[in-house]
């Protein structure tokens, strides 16, 4: 290798390891892949200025060599934590297929179509988005249950949800933020209303018991969502992921049909 190449590729490998050195703090302080990117940059190139100074002899085909591997490595990390690139779309993309029978395949264009795949990272936002509607959901059922118990109990699930949503948030930005696609918001809402899911609005003459079979069923679809997608998934811990989610469901469905078969016991 001659001493060119070894200026370029030095400098090209500068900037990622970079951003390996800076990832833990960016994680840390929850920023952006630009902001990582950035500040990987910025070391890189007062690393190669330190490095430079400290040469007795320096070229101009040194400081171009240095300049242009600084350019590709640069390149590279952009394209690694772009939106678009088709690299991190395969880390964090796989095909999930519901499973035959299931009732969430029908997708918005009203053709009956199948939406077929799901990246993690979009499970986990429409978990978080459920989570939102759980919270408000379960404080206005708390407000019309008349026992001291229900109350209580869809006072705590309402809580539940506030730290599931904590929890999915922090999930979420364990990977670097990326931008939330507007094709995917607009999905996520059409899935929760297409589907029911905590945004019912009750009437003034509906039972509790009406209020707790409404949310046993929310619970109960989710949970067989999140099983659905839950073996699709390849890598072990993604499916530990949606093994919590699934759990989590169960939980507040038992909970919600402990306390409906006390109140029919009344």
């Amino acid at each position: 290798m001659d001493d060119l190449t070894a200026h370029a590729t030095i400098a090209f490998l500068t900037p990622l390891a970079c951003a390996l050195l800076v990832y833990p703090l960016a994680k840390r302080l929850r920023r952006d892949w630009v902001t990582l990117l950035i500040a990987a940059v910025f070391l890189a190139f007062v690393a190669m200025v330190l490095k430079e100074l400290g040469d007795s002899q320096v070229s101009r085909n040194d400081i171009f060599a240095d300049l242009s591997g600084l350019f590709f490595g640069t390149a590279v990390l952009a394209g690694l934590f772009g939106t678009s690139n088709a690299a991190m779309e395969k880390i964090l993309r796989v095909s999930a297929v519901p499973s035959r029978g299931s009732p969430f395949g029908i997708s918005p264009d009203g053709k009956g179509t199948t939406r077929r795949e799901m990246s993690l990272r979009e499970v986990l936002f429409l978990a978080l988005k459920l989570a939102h509607f759980g919270v408000q959901f379960y404080q206005r059922a708390a407000r019309r249950m008349q026992g001291h118990r229900a109350r209580q109990l869809c006072l705590e699930l309402a809580r539940m949800e506030m730290r599931q949503a904590a929890r999915l948030s922090d999930m979420l930005e364990t990977w670097l933020p990326r931008p939330v696609r507007p094709s995917l918001v607009e999905w996520t809402q059409w899935f929760i209303e297409r589907h029911d899911l905590y945004v019912r609005r009750f009437s003034s003459d509906a039972s509790e018991a009406d209020v707790l079979k409404y949310a046993i069923g929310c619970a109960e679809k989710m949970k067989r969502f999140y099983r659905h997608f839950r073996n699709a998934f390849p890598e072990l811990w993604k499916r530990s992921h949606l093994e919590e989610l699934v759990q989590a469901e169960e939980e507040h469905r038992h909970r919600l049909e402990l306390l409906l078969a006390e109140l029919r016991q009344r």
